[in-house]
C-alpha cells in the first residue's frame, strides 16, 4: 500500500530539487552565452540572466514542483515516512554544504568560480541520486540507528553558514546585532509566560485601523532625495542622483504622454505600458516631478505592506504575529536601505507588487466574505486583465500569484468537479487579457 511522506519531508526535497537546478542551470547559462563588456564595470550578462528567469520559473521551479511529492512518497512506500524525512535531511545538508564549498572557494580566490560552482552541482546530484537508488537502503539503516535530531541539528548548522556565506559582515553594526539578539531573546523567552488580551469587536477594528495608519506614516515620512540639508554624508548626493537617473526612465514617457504622444505598440516592456499611462493619469492630479515620481511609488509601497498585513488577518494569522510582521518590516525593508523607498522605481512596488497584491488582497476578501465574492471577484480578474498591459514583468508576477491561488483553491476541491472549474479558471484568464487589451486599444486610438 502506497505511504504517502511526511509535509516537511516532501517540502525539503521538492525545494533541494528545485535549487540543485538552478545551480546547474546558472553556470552553464553563464558560460555558453557571451556577455557584453562594460568597461570599467564587470561585465554585463543580461541575455544569461532573463533566459535564467524564465527557465527557472517555467521550467525548474515546476519541474522540482511536481517530481519532488512523487519522489518523497515512492522513497517512503520502499522504505517509511521516518526514512523519507532523514532523505530530505540528508538532501538539505548536503545542498547547504555545497553552497558553502562554492561560497569558500570564491572567497580564497579559485578562477573560474562557474565551473566550481557546476562541479559542486554536479557532485551534490551524482550524491542525490546515490542516495535514492543505489544507497536507499543505507539511508533506512542510517534512520534505524540514528537519532534523527542529531542529522536534523547537523543540517540546521550547515544552512546557517550557508546564509551566513552570503553575508558581508564589514556591513554589520556590532551593538545594534547583539541588541537585536538580546530582543529576540528576551521575546522568545515571554512569548509563552504572558498572555496578551484578545480584541474583539470594535476594539479590534480600531486597533487595526490604527496600526495600519501609523504604519502607512512611518513608511511615507522617509527623506527621499537626500540633498541638502536632508543630507547626512557626501554619498547621500551622489545616491540622489542615482535615483534622478532611474527615475528619468519613467518621468520621461510619463511627460511624452503628458504632450499628447504615445508608447511604442508592437513591443513588450519589462517595466511597463500600462504602468507608465497610471503615472501620466496622476500627474494630472498632482505636479510632474522627481519628488512626486517618488513620493507616489512610496505611497503605493505602504499599501502593498498594508494588503500585505490585511492578507495575513484574513487567513487567520493573530494580530500579535501580523503587527510584529510590519514592525519587522520597517527597520529592514523601509528605514534600512541603501536607497530609501520610492527612491528607486525599479525596486518599488510600481514593478513588482502592486498587482499580485492587488489580486490576492481581492481574491480573499471574495472569499473571505461570500456576500462580496461576485463584485471583488470581478475585480480581481480586472487586475488579472490589467496586468496584461501593465508590464511584461508585471503579467508574469500577477499570473503567478493567480496559478498559486487556483492550485491551492483547487487542492480543497471536490476532485470531481477540479476539470471544469480550472477549464474555467483558464478561459478567465483569457477573457481578461481579451477584454483590457481591447478597451486600451481603443482608448488609445480615440486618444
Amino acid at each position: 500500500m502506497p505511504v504517502r511522506a511526511r509535509f516537511a519531508s516532501t517540502f525539503l526535497i521538492s525545494a533541494c530539487l528545485v535549487v540543485g537546478l538552478f545551480l546547474l542551470a546558472l553556470p552553464a547559462l553563464y558560460l555558453l552565452i557571451p556577455g557584453v563588456p562594460l568597461e570599467p564595470f564587470p561585465e554585463q550578462h543580461q541575455d544569461a540572466e532573463t533566459l535564467l528567469y524564465l527557465l527557472f520559473f517555467f521550467v525548474l521551479f515546476p519541474a522540482g514542483i511536481f517530481a519532488g511529492p512523487r519522489i518523497a512518497d515512492r522513497f517512503a512506500t520502499r522504505h517509511s515516512s521516518e526514512t523519507a524525512d532523514l532523505l530530505s535531511a540528508l538532501l538539505l545538508g548536503s545542498l547547504a554544504l555545497a553552497v558553502i564549498t562554492v561560497r569558500l572557494s570564491d572567497l580564497v580566490g579559485v578562477e573560474r568560480s562557474l565551473v566550481m560552482t557546476g562541479l559542486v552541482a554536479a557532485a551534490w546530484w551524482v550524491l542525490a541520486l546515490l542516495l535514492y537508488f543505489p544507497g536507499s537502503g543505507f539511508v533506512a539503516s542510517l534512520a534505524g540507528r540514528t537519532d534523527q535530531r542529531t542529522v536534523w541539528i547537523a543540517t540546521a548548522a550547515l544552512c546557517v553558514l550557508a546564509l551566513a556565506t552570503a553575508v558581508t559582515f564589514s556591513g554589520l553594526d556590532g551593538p545594534v546585532l547583539i541588541g537585536g539578539l538580546m530582543v529576540a531573546g528576551i521575546v522568545t523567552w515571554v512569548w509563552g509566560r504572558l498572555t496578551i488580551p484578545v480584541l474583539s469587536g470594535w476594539k479590534g477594528l480600531l486597533f487595526d485601523l490604527v496600526l495600519v495608519v501609523v504604519f502607512l506614516f512611518a513608511v511615507v515620512d522617509v527623506p527621499i532625495y537626500r540633498i541638502g540639508e536632508f543630507a547626512e554624508a557626501p554619498m547621500d548626493e551622489f545616491l540622489s542622483e542615482v535615483q534622478q537617473f532611474h527615475a528619468a526612465l519613467w518621468l520621461a514617457a510619463a511627460n511624452a504622454i503628458e504632450h499628447g504622444r504615445y508608447l511604442p505598440v508592437d513591443t513588450a516592456s519589462q517595466y511597463g505600458v500600462g504602468s507608465i499611462y497610471f503615472i501620466a493619469g496622476v500627474f494630472e492630479l498632482i505636479p510632474m516631478d522627481y519628488g512626486t515620481l517618488s513620493l507616489l511609488d512610496a505611497v503605493l509601497a505602504a499599501l502593498v505592506y498594508a494588503m500585505g498585513w490585511a492578507i495575513m488577518r484574513m487567513a487567520g494569522v493573530g494580530r500579535a504575529l501580523s503587527a510584529g510582521v510590519l514592525l519587522l518590516i520597517l527597520p529592514v525593508l523601509v528605514w534600512g536601505t541603501t536607497y530609501p523607498v520610492g527612491g528607486i522605481l525599479q525596486n518599488g512596488s510600481i514593478r513588482f507588487g502592486l498587482l499580485p497584491f492587488c489580486f490576492i488582497f481581492l481574491r480573499m476578501l471574495s472569499l473571505w466574505k461570500p456576500r462580496w465574492s461576485k463584485p471583488f471577484g470581478l475585480l480581481a480578474w480586472a487586475v488579472v486583465g490589467v496586468s496584461a498591459i501593465w508590464a511584461l514583468e508585471g503579467l508574469l508576477y500577477t499570473t503567478g500569484a493567480v496559478l498559486g491561488m487556483i492550485a491551492v483553491e483547487a487542492a480543497v476541491r471536490n476532485p470531481g468537479t477540479r476539470r471544469s472549474w480550472l477549464t474555467g479558471q483558464a478561459l478567465r484568464f483569457v477573457a481578461a487579457w481579451a477584454v483590457v487589451h481591447v478597451l486600451f486599444a481603443i482608448f488609445t486610438l480615440i486618444v
